[in-house]
């Protein structure tokens, strides 16, 4: 995601924010994360330490009350 971001932005991209819609379950929410955890351990132009924050904020819509 990062290569196609800055390939379509024609810049370097520093800093992103990944979300993911309210109605995606847990499994989804996971896979999700799971993706993202792996691009970034396979990076290599990273030096030194980086900080990486996941955040669930609960929420969700009338699709998760059945």
């Amino acid at each position: 995601m990062w290569e196609i971001a800055e390939a379509y932005l024609e810049t370097p991209v520093k800093n992103a924010v990944v979300t993911v819609p309210a109605y995606f379950n847990d499994s989804q929410r996971k896979a999700t994360a799971a993706a993202i955890a792996y691009d970034l351990d396979k990076r290599t132009n990273f030096v030194g330490e980086q900080n990486i924050f996941i955040f669930d904020l609960g929420g969700g819509t009338s699709h998760d009350q059945g």
